[in-house]
């Protein structure tokens, strides 16, 4: 049982017969966003600014999330980068990145209690999943990882704007349930930010296919899929 294709076709090389192999990305719990909040609601909750436009990232803050390429996208929209997660160190290294790069469009949520990234992830415009291809190390390895925010976005039903990496290929389709952009490319994800929040049509039609397609993705589902493999 393996994340992502790459993973598989990793076993299969290495001599596991094919049909041995079956790839079954992670999940969500839908539970965690139900009720389902109102953009202004969980605003409102954060004591955030209900006019605002947001762009959120929740999660780790190490090298090869994209979180720089995501705040070098960002520099010069008219938008507030909201990072949810992450050390201390993690945040003190940004923090003088985006002095060196004269980037103050961000705000450090820092670590929050579960219950609250949902609400989050709620408040957003638009929610960031920009991992690089190029870095690889203990906690990050883009050819077998499966993203367990990318199930909690699509469970926020928010637009998506994410790396076309095989992980994130595997469940989300581009300009059907995201809008997927090159690795590590700032201008490309600047142009993809900007193209969802002058397209409110867009950005809602991405939203709820992706709602609708997560569906297919909870705990439970899973492990129906699991152990109808291995029973």
């Amino acid at each position: 049982m393996t994340l992502t294709e790459p993973a598989r076709d990793a076993f299969v090389s290495a001599g596991v017969a094919p049909e041995k192999v079956t790839v079954e990305p992670d999940a969500v719990d839908l539970e965690a966003y139900e009720p389902h909040l109102s953009k202004t609601a969980a605003r409102n909750r954060l004591e955030l600014d209900p006019l605002g436009t947001y762009v959120v990232y929740t999660g780790s803050l190490i090298a090869g999330k994209g979180v720089r390429t995501l705040l070098k996208a960002c520099r010069d929209l008219p938008v507030e980068v909201l990072l949810v997660g992450g050390r201390d160190d993690e945040q003190a290294e940004l923090v003088q990145f985006c002095d060196r790069q004269g980037i103050e469009n961000v705000r450090f949520a820092g670590r929050v209690p579960p219950t609250s990234v949902a609400v989050y992830q709620q408040a957003a415009d638009v929610l960031a999943l920009p991992p690089r291809a190029d870095v690889t190390n203990h906690r990050h390895n883009p050819d077998i990882t499966s993203p367990l925010k990318m199930f909690e976005y699509m469970a926020a039903e928010r637009p998506i704007v994410a790396t076309d990496l095989p992980g994130i290929r595997d469940v989300l389709t581009h300009e059907e349930t995201a809008l997927l952009v090159a690795p590590g490319d700032a201008e490309m994800l600047e142009q993809a930010i900007e193209h969802l929040l002058s397209n409110s049509e867009l950005a809602a039609s991405l939203a709820s296919h992706a709602r609708d397609a997560v569906a297919s993705y909870t705990w439970d589902r899973r492990c129906e899929r699991i152990l109808s493999v291995v029973t």
